[in-house]
Formats: structure tokens, sequence, C-alpha cells
């Protein structure tokens, strides 16, 4: 495991207070709050390593800081079978199938039941382009595996701590313990983690984005304004990185003052925006549930207008989307 990381520790219960997402700096902190909060909150780390972080001192004198989106490491695939709707079993049908297609080409990955679904990490080559990896993705279709794809922000659950909605244990499995599964193999930790297969995947070359032809058609929606794929991409995970959010709210408040980033919003149009992008954040399908766990609707609004009075503008793809590893595809945004 990479150090520093993010860790974040969260709230099942939607009327809860939740924590920002922390950077740890080393093995003992790391470990030190994963013991504090297991069995208490939800625990989770990131997926992608990162080669750097900024460093600053917070208020109270304490080390913090955020990883730079830039230096992301892309070298794996999360892929996460969710059993929703009570879909345990067709969730545990679907990783072994797909656990078994990687074993037959001797691909390096392990298993987790993440004390609701069960989560399969893979292991490649670094990649140089996001795209890259959500190309290899596409090729997997499965009734319960989570479609989002690929996030470089992207939280998985820490193993051996606790799902404080299922009170069931996060834990590492084998192939034979994925086959006879049951739920009472979740009531306690495991040490019994393995690692299958020793070849890195070597991820399908992508065209730049400028030589390539268009790859996303489909506009996305959360409520009645489009969004970016990228951006749809990054917000509907449990736990959306505060750029992503930022820029989220920005490119609504670009639309919705016209389009341009020229264009500045009347003070008197002002509460009316506000309005329309709380109304379409809040129209998030499982927002505080399964999606935004950490939503609170007071200091969002904060966000929100600090965000449309000072005219903050839609991101844009070139210097910031494409660099900062959010492009999932060419879309119909580009070139802006």
């Amino acid at each position: 495991m990479r150090f520093p990381r993010e860790v974040w520790f969260g709230s099942h219960l939607s009327t809860d207070g939740q924590s920002p997402r922390i950077v740890v700096w080393n093995k003992e902190e790391y470990a030190d709050l994963v013991k504090i909060n297991s069995g208490r909150r939800n625990c989770y780390t990131n997926v992608y390593d990162y080669e750097q972080f900024t460093d600053k001192v917070d208020t109270w004198g304490r080390t913090t800081g955020v990883p730079i989106q830039r230096t992301v490491i892309l070298d794996r695939v999360f892929l996460d079978f969710d059993a929703h709707n009570d879909q345990l079993e067709q969730a545990r049908k679907d990783t072994i199938h797909c656990a078994n297609v990687l074993l037959d080409n001797n691909i390096k990955h392990d298993i987790v039941f993440s004390g609701r679904g069960f989560h399969i990490h893979v292991y490649g080559e670094k990649a140089t382009d996001i795209r890259q990896i959500q190309s290899w993705f596409k090729q997997w279709k499965y009734e319960t595996l989570d479609d989002c794809g690929v996030q470089i922000g992207r939280h998985r659950r820490i193993v051996n701590t606790m799902n404080m909605a299922s009170q069931l244990y996060c834990i590492p499995l084998t192939i034979e313990q994925l086959e006879k599964f049951t739920i009472d193999m979740a009531k306690s930790k495991s040490n019994t983690r393995k690692t299958y297969g020793e070849k890195l995947v070597s991820w399908p070359e992508v065209q730049v984005l400028s030589a390539a032809p268009k790859e996303i058609a489909e506009v996305r929606k959360l409520g009645k304004l489009s969004v970016l794929p990228c951006l749809y991409n990054a917000i509907m995970v449990q736990n959306p990185s505060h750029a992503a959010r930022v820029y989220l709210i920005s490119w609504w408040r670009t639309i919705l003052g016209g389009g341009s980033t020229t264009a500045k919003i009347a003070i008197e149009d002002q509460p009316v925006v506000i309005e329309k992008i709380m109304n379409e954040l809040k129209s998030i399908e499982g927002l505080g549930q399964n999606i935004w766990l950490d939503w609170n609707e007071a200091l969002t609004r904060k966000y929100v207008t600090g965000i449309v009075k000072k005219g903050y503008n839609a991101p844009s793809c070139s210097e910031i989307l494409i660099p900062e590893g959010y492009c999932i595809g060419k879309c119909w945004r580009f070139p802006e």
C-alpha cells in the first residue's frame, strides 16, 4: 500500500454529520485511524494511488492535503458487483464468472466481499490515459456490475472493516470461498486474502482525443439540465471529490448563464439560478443513500451560492478535465 493516501470515514445514516476526505501520510497514521473508526463508521480509501499530494497545514496545525489529479497512477480497475434489491446471489454468480475469465487468462486480480456485494481488483500496466482502462472495462457485461465505470477519485471499502448498513465485514475471499459464500462468513474478519494470476493487463490503445471519432453521443441528465459524461461519471459515486462537485456546479452555472464562459448572471437573477442548481442536485437518484453519502443541503447551498456569485466558469476540457483524468471519451462538447 502506497502512502500518502486518502481515507474517508462516513456514516451510513443520512441524518448524521459526515466528515471530509482526509490524507494520511504513513502506514501508522492510517492504521490508527482505521482502528478508531472501524465498527463506528464506514471506512474507505482511494482505489488509485497518486505520486503527489498538496501539502498544507490546517487551522489546528495538522498537515493536510489533497491528491494532485495529474499524478494519478492508472494501473488497475475496480469491478463493483453490487447487490441492490436483494441481488446478492446474482452478484455472486457474476463475480464467479468474471473471476474465472480472469483466471483462464492468468490476469492478476483479487476478490473481496464488500459487506453488500463483491469487488474484483484487476491489476495492469501503468496507463497514460484513463480512456484506456475505460475501454477495457466496457467489455464486461453483467447485470450487477456498476456501470459508472472508472473514476480516478473513486474510493473502495477498506478490507476487514464493517459495512455499517449491513453489519457485515468487508473481507477478502478466495475463489473457493466465493463459490461457497454465505453471509455467516462475513460476520467476522478474515486474513485469507489471495492474489490470483501473474499477468498485468495491457490496456488497449486509444486515439488522441483530437483525432478520435466521437465516442459518447448520449447526453446525460441528473434532472432537467445536461451533464458532461465525465462529470456524471465522477459524481455518481458514494463520495465524490470536492473538485468534481465544484466542476459540476460550475458547469450548470455556465449553461444557466447562457452557455458562454464570459457571460455574467445579473445579481437579481442569481437566486433563481441557485435554486435551479439545488433542485438539480436534489434530483440525483439515491442521493444521500448510495450516491453522495455526505450530502448536506445547507453546506451544499453555501458552496452553490459562492460559485454562482463569484461567477465560476465550466471547467475547460483541454486545461482541466483531460489533464486531470476526468475525460472518459470524446463527447459532444469536444472541441469546446
